[in-house]
C-alpha cells in the first residue's frame, strides 16, 4: 500500500490541536494546583454504570465502615499514637498521658456509636438491601429501578455523613492533644500527621501528571507518550460516568445532549491519534530528541 503525506495546513492543525489540548490540560492541573485542597472524592462518589461500585472502593471509608466500628477506630487511635510516639520519642510520663487520651477518645466514640446506633444499625441494613438492589436484574433493565437506587444512594450518604464527621473531627482532636503534649513539640520535630490515604497518594499523581503531560504537549515533548498517558487519563472519567443513555441519573442539561460521545470521549480521541503521529516533531522539542538521540540510536526506525 502507497504511503500519504498530510500537507502543510494539516500539520499546522495537528500542532495546534496538540497545543490546544496541552493548554486544557495545564489549566485543569493549576486550577487543582492553587485550589490547594483538591480531592477526587466528590467525582468518584458520583460513578455510575457497571464500574461505579469499583470506583467507589478508591474513596477510604466510603460507607462508614470502618468509622462506625469501634474496633476499627481503636486501632486507628493506636496506629496515631505510635506515630506520634516514634516522631517525638515519648518518656514515661508522656507515654502515660497519651494512652489516657487515646483511652478517652475510644471510650467517646464508643459512648457517641452507642447513642446512635438504632440508626446506624439501620443504615447499614438500608446500605445492604441497596447493594442487593444494584445487582438485580431490573436495576439492569428498568431506568425507575435505577433512579430508585440511585436516590436511595444520595440519601444513605447524607444520612451517614454526620456520624462520620463526627468521628473524624474526634479524631483529630486526638491528633492535635497528642501532638501538644507538653515537652514533645519542638522545632526540628513538625507536629505529626496520619499517613495520607491511597486516594490522597493518586490525588497529587492526577494533579502533578495533569500538569506535566500539558507542559509536554505545549512544548511537543515526549509528545506520544504525553498524548498516550492523557488518553489513559480521559478514558478513567469516562468510565467513571460513562456518556450512557441507560444511565441514571442522566448528564446535567449544561453538558448538553449526549449519547455515547460526550466532550471527554472527542478529547480522549484526539490524545490517542496525536499518541500516533509525530506531531512532537512539528513544531516541538521532540525534533531534536528524535535527530540527536532517536535516529543515531535507532536508524530513524523509532518515531520520538
Amino acid at each position: 500500500m502507497g504511503g500519504f503525506r498530510i500537507g502543510l495546513l494539516g500539520v499546522i492543525a495537528l500542532v495546534l490541536l496538540r497545543i490546544s489540548v496541552g493548554w486544557h490540560f495545564v489549566t485543569q492541573g493549576m486550577e487543582k494546583y492553587r485550589d490547594g485542597n483538591f480531592s477526587s472524592r466528590g467525582y468518584l462518589s458520583q460513578a455510575k454504570g457497571p464500574f461505579a461500585e469499583k470506583f467507589h472502593e478508591l474513596i477510604p471509608d466510603y460507607d462508614g465502615r470502618e468509622r462506625l466500628n469501634v474496633d476499627a477506630m481503636k486501632l486507628r487511635f493506636e496506629r496515631m499514637l505510635d506515630g506520634v510516639k516514634n516522631q517525638y520519642g515519648f518518656n514515661e510520663k508522656q507515654m502515660a498521658e497519651a494512652n489516657q487520651l487515646v483511652e478517652a477518645a475510644t471510650a467517646d466514640v464508643e459512648d457517641y456509636l452507642e447513642s446512635n446506633k438504632l440508626e446506624i444499625d439501620k443504615y447499614f441494613q438500608d446500605l445492604k438491601q441497596n447493594t442487593e438492589r444494584r445487582h438485580s436484574k431490573d436495576f439492569q433493565e428498568t431506568p425507575f429501578a435505577q433512579k430508585w437506587v440511585w436516590d436511595k444512594q444520595q440519601e444513605l450518604q447524607t444520612t451517614v455523613k454526620p456520624w462520620t464527621a463526627w468521628v473524624d473531627d474526634r479524631a483529630n482532636e486526638l491528633l492535635a492533644s497528642l501532638n501538644e503534649i507538653q515537652g514533645t513539640h519542638m522545632l526540628s520535630h513538625p507536629p505529626y500527621k496520619e499517613p495520607p490515604s491511597d486516594l490522597e497518594k493518586a490525588d497529587k499523581l492526577v494533579l502533578y501528571s495533569n500538569l506535566a503531560i500539558g507542559v509536554c504537549l505545549i512544548i511537543g515533548l515526549f509528545t506520544r507518550f504525553a498524548s498516550f498517558g492523557g488518553a489513559l487519563f480521559m478514558l478513567s472519567l469516562i468510565l467513571a460516568q460513562p456518556p450512557l443513555a441507560n444511565l441514571y441519573p442522566p448528564a446535567h442539561p449544561s453538558a448538553g445532549a449526549q449519547w455515547i460521545v460526550n466532550k471527554e470521549v472527542v478529547e480522549m480521541m484526539a490524545l490517542f491519534a496525536l499518541a500516533f503521529l509525530p506531531t512532537g516533531r512539528w513544531g516541538g522539542l521532540d525534533f531534536f530528541v528524535h535527530h540527536l538521540i532517536t535516529r543515531p540510536l535507532f536508524g530513524g526506525k523509532e518515531a520520538a
